[in-house]
């Protein structure tokens, strides 16, 4: 939709694709491609091959999964390595959107003194421009609170994510479980006019999902979690958490961690990925060193203890993404990229490749 920008769809087939290289070769010489940037595994040797006159600069990016999906052939997986080191010796900027991705690739491939340029993840806030006083922003958290049947004085710990056993969301409801016998809250559905009551809501969908409600169920706070599948706007439910989880085995640079960073609250995450570069090192939430339920319920009491505690987390995170976490930023390290590869006093058309 933007008249700046051509899409040219090459068609790739599955596999090894030798008439969409020569395409893909075609398009860098007869568009006059200065810049050519490639995406992850799927499109790492089309890209190099093509641009192998090097007609254009070659920039790639590798962004989560590095080698593409898991294989369980070892072999296979040596080779893919052997090849990925072999095609970043003929590209010009490797870069990734995260410290933990980057330091992967130079793992994997044996690289490791390897230069990879980081360039974080951007966003803006699609509510607000400072969701720490909008009232506006206010007015989101206390509907969507109400949609979840909470008052102003009850607890709402939550997720964002898709339900699969890599994020892990199993510890999220155990550590959970755990910190309402603590007392400090009670469950949800208590009737007897509690001074606060708690709750959990996961905001995704995805294969571990019967699985976790089985979970909830067997440890007896099916009535305080609320499962409301995949939404394509979750930013209200940011809004009316007290208290952001992210408990992944396994992560880059989450999206759900900037999402809350960006709302304002504060975070438990666990310590994987670039987590606790985000949170600096505890100034903007609690990373868990050791990620286990007694640890996660620990921390669940010690927020859900202190509003001050919660608040002044919360806007040091957002004050972090403002910072830091910000489209702009993001775009401003990006334009730094670019001019650095080309004569910026010249127009510069830049093409990008990516799989579907």
């Amino acid at each position: 939709q933007n008249p700046d920008v051509r899409v040219i769809e090459l068609h790739k087939k599955p596999g090894w694709d030798f008439r969409a290289i020569q395409q893909l070769s075609k398009v860098i010489v007869d568009e006059k491609i200065d810049i050519l940037q490639s995406h992850n595994w799927g499109t790492l040797f089309e890209s190099v091959w093509a641009n192998r006159a090097k007609t254009a600069r070659h920039i790639h990016a590798e962004r989560g999964t590095v080698l593409g999906p898991p294989s369980k052939s070892r072999f296979k997986t040596a080779l893919k390595a052997r090849l990925m080191r072999h095609a970043l010796g003929r590209v010009d900027v490797v870069m990734s959107n995260s410290f933990a991705t980057a330091e992967k690739v130079r793992l994997v491939t044996g690289l490791r003194n390897l230069p990879v340029t980081v360039i974080p993840n951007g966003l803006v806030h699609p509510y607000s421009e400072n969701p720490l006083s909008d009232p506006k922003w206010a007015t989101v958290r206390r509907a969507t609170r109400e949609s979840l049947g909470l008052g102003p004085k009850d607890l709402l710990v939550g997720v964002v994510g898709r339900l699969s056993p890599v994020k892990n969301f199993e510890l999220a409801l155990r550590g959970f479980a755990l910190f309402l016998k603590s007392r400090k809250f009670v469950p949800l559905h208590a009737t007897d006019s509690p001074p606060s009551r708690a709750c959990m809501v996961l905001v995704g969908e995805g294969p571990s999902r019967k699985s976790l409600e089985e979970l909830a169920l067997e440890l007896g706070i099916r009535d305080s979690v609320r499962f409301e599948g995949e939404k394509k706007d979750a930013w209200p439910y940011y809004a009316a958490m007290d208290i952001f989880l992210s408990t992944s085995h396994s992560e880059g640079m989450s999206q759900s961690i900037l999402e809350a960073m960006a709302s304002g609250k504060p975070i438990i995450a666990t310590d994987v990925g670039d987590a606790r570069r985000m949170l600096q090192s505890d100034r903007c939430g609690k990373t868990l060193v050791q990620p286990t339920v007694h640890a996660l319920a620990d921390q669940l009491v010690e927020l859900s203890a202190s509003i001050d505690l919660r608040c002044s987390l919360g806007n040091r995170a957002y004050e972090r993404f403002r910072d830091d976490y910000s489209l702009q930023t993001m775009l401003e390290q990006f334009t730094s990229l670019y001019s650095a590869q080309v004569d910026s006093s010249q127009p510069t058309l830049i093409g990008k490749v990516q799989s579907r």
